[in-house]
């Protein structure tokens, strides 16, 4: 039996399968869409646009599996310019600081003198 025919024989049917069939559609695309806007805030609008309605129309996984992978080629990106900047800046060439000659690194005397200042005022009793 072809469509057409099963639309001369039962009308009142194939009505009520195209309209669930209708029903289902909508609904499976509302869901589509609320699952991209769930995640659409973490992602450039190009790419929740191009998910919503573009020609290669996905769901909130395939987005996410689709921005993971532009993150990736872009992190790549960035390493390698990184790294081509570094390069060209010849950082790698400028020696280290010299130790101080007296031996000390940072601000010893300074924290000394701060740990006995905190000492001395935590160390006093409060006037009644």
């Amino acid at each position: 039996m072809t469509l057409e025919e099963l639309r001369a024989q039962q009308p009142e049917l194939v009505r009520q399968i195209e309209a669930s069939a209708a029903q289902t559609a909508v609904q499976t695309e509302r869901a589509r869409l609320q699952g991209i806007d769930e995640v659409a805030t973490l992602f450039d609008t190009e790419l929740v646009a191009e998910a919503k309605f573009g020609a290669n129309a996905c769901d909130a996984k395939e987005l996410t599996y689709r921005a993971a992978q532009k993150a990736a080629k872009a992190g790549t990106n960035f390493l390698a310019a990184v790294k081509k900047d570094a390069k060209a800046s010849g950082a790698e060439d400028v020696p280290a600081a010299a130790a101080p000659e007296d031996g000390k690194v940072g601000n010893e005397d300074a924290y000394a003198a701060g740990a006995a200042d905190a000492k001395a005022f935590f160390g006093r009793k409060e006037a009644k």
